[in-house]
């Protein structure tokens, strides 16, 4: 395939993610269609007529499988499903971007890293939180020393628990704070430290639905301590703070904000309107979020990219792994109280 030959793509599920993130990043990126939708409720079906009437809009994800205008599937669908429609989409050769989590079991996450393993198409992962334009400033002044060698990495990520759909309720559906933000900051830590997380603890709470809170500690590879607080029970924000040895840095997502060692870097313009509003209430959470989130076109950019030169791309699944035996780690931890190392793929 050509870069200026037409990407069509297919939506397995048109929930407000999708809605309000993932298809105006791809009506943003030269060359993509959306072709197909793929979505079992009916009023939102209906809406999907109307809001895309270019794409065929279907009643089941299955039938993006067999669809010849479909050459990638985007998987915006509940997580417990994440695995199993990535496994199949695999197996018909379509190209795969699938939202977090992998899977909400180790045993289908290992499953969709084999399928991926099996095939020469990419199989990304959407953690877009990589791809905003502060992380990855934080990431190259890592990787330039700026920092010295990086001790410890503490993070805060948190959302309003309002009007929560069934799924983000219960564990078994991919609901709860660990696998809903946790997971995101999980991986944040491996490309940031640029090593995975080998061993963690946890405390989990429930206060309106299962597992909503959880404050996480955690421990890379390369010795890098790790202290995260989620919950979808709060007030939203979003921060990273990087300790090395010869400095810190701090991330405000919503804010539009990286601070190393006490000098401010605003992002653009809006990052700098944001520092502004800092002071009236409510602005900086308003702020920043989809659609303004600008990750999630350049991650599915890449993931576009990679499709059309037939090339893998990162994250892959087997990050999506590594992220999610974190977070199961952390549960075990919670549950026995102690340290519990997290499992490997291999």
């Amino acid at each position: 395939m050509t870069r200026d030959q037409v990407v069509r793509v297919g939506l397995a599920g048109f929930g407000k993610i999708a809605r309000i993130a993932h298809l105006p990043s791809l009506r943003a990126i030269s060359g993509v269609q959306v072709t197909a939708i793929a979505e079992r409720d009916t009023g939102t079906r209906t809406f999907a007529d109307h809001y895309v009437p270019d794409a065929a809009v279907l009643p089941y994800w299955e039938g993006l499988l067999v669809r010849q205008d479909v050459d990638a599937i985007v998987i915006c669908l509940p997580p417990a499903m994440h695995a199993i429609v990535a496994t199949a989409a695999l197996q018909h050769g379509k190209s795969v971007y699938v939202e977090k989590p992998l899977a909400t079991t180790l045993d289908d996450a290992r499953r969709a890293v084999a399928a991926a393993a099996a095939v020469s198409v990419p199989a990304m992962m959407g953690f877009n939180y990589r791809f905003h334009p502060l992380v990855r400033q934080m990431h190259e002044l890592l990787a330039a020393g700026r920092l010295g060698t990086p001790i410890a990495i503490r993070s805060t990520f948190t959302s309003t628990g309002k009007d929560l759909p069934p799924w983000k309720r219960t564990r078994r559906d991919g609901g709860g704070a660990l696998l809903d933000l946790g997971i995101h900051h999980a991986d944040l830590v491996r490309y940031l430290a640029d090593s995975p997380l080998v061993a963690m603890r946890g405390d989990i709470s429930s206060r309106t639905v299962e597992g909503d809170t959880a404050f996480v500690q955690g421990e890379t590879h390369n010795g890098v301590a790790w202290q995260g607080f989620f919950t979808i029970a709060g007030p939203a924000a979003d921060r990273v703070e990087v300790i090395g040895d010869r400095g810190s840095m701090y991330l405000d997502r919503y804010a539009g904000v990286l601070d190393v060692r006490g000098r401010s870097v605003a992002h653009d313009r809006m990052g700098r309107l944001r520092q502004e509003l800092a002071n009236v209430p409510g602005a900086i959470s308003r702020i920043g979020r989809p659609p303004g989130e600008p990750s999630y076109r350049v991650a599915l950019a890449a993931f576009v990219d990679a499709h059309r030169q037939g090339r893998t791309v990162t994250p892959d699944f087997r990050d999506g792994f590594d992220s999610l035996a974190a977070m199961v780690a952390a549960e075990q931890a919670a549950e026995s109280g102690g340290i519990v190392r997290v499992a490997a793929i291999d």
